[in-house]
């Protein structure tokens, strides 16, 4: 029987990550959670998160301003077996960490502990590091924190940009 995946993503790595998802017989995706609908460029615009663009028609689609209890009880009814997080890009609270069976896993893209929080890809670029790549975890109440269960380190060239470098944690977290 499938495993019932609900998937926290709003664009970049998450992307590669409900494909491999949508592609796996052992995984069912029942629900994904997303920012809002956000304004975007000179004009304002209201822009959607990348990710819509990728969830299949019949998968419940949440855009909530805030995480509130209504939206736990909804996401509760989904029964999901695990929870994954992928550059969501809002902290999660506990009661929320807690509806999956299995917990609320987080593919983070770098090599926790360093570089928890908002810049993991551009920081070993200026920190010169020659190495990185992406950690899968068990989340907890703290930000990016919680057991790592697994790691693929990847090799930061001399040339790289903080797009080759994207391009490349994207395959991994895929």
């Amino acid at each position: 029987m499938a495993q019932r995946i609900l998937v926290y993503g709003t664009d970049g790595l998450a992307i590669p990550a409900l494909h491999a998802l949508l592609g796996d017989s052992s995984a069912k995706v029942v629900g994904v959670v997303t920012k809002p609908d956000m304004p975007a460029g000179r004009g304002h615009k209201l822009k959607q998160p990348a990710i819509l663009g990728h969830v299949p028609e019949g998968i419940p689609v949440f855009q909530p301003k805030k995480l509130t209890s209504e939206l736990c009880e909804q996401l509760t009814a989904l029964k999901p077996d695990i929870g994954l997080v992928v550059v969501y890009g809002k902290i999660i609270p506990e009661n929320f960490l807690a509806i999956p069976k299995h917990g609320t896993w987080n593919i983070h893209p770098s090599l926790l502990p360093k570089y928890r929080g908002p810049s993991p890809i551009v920081s070993p670029i200026l920190n010169g590091d020659t190495t990185t790549g992406v950690s899968i975890m068990l989340l907890d109440n703290e930000m990016d924190h919680g057991p790592v269960f697994a790691q693929e380190e990847i090799v930061i060239t001399e040339r790289e940009t903080t797009e080759s470098l994207f391009a490349k944690l994207s395959n991994i977290s895929g």
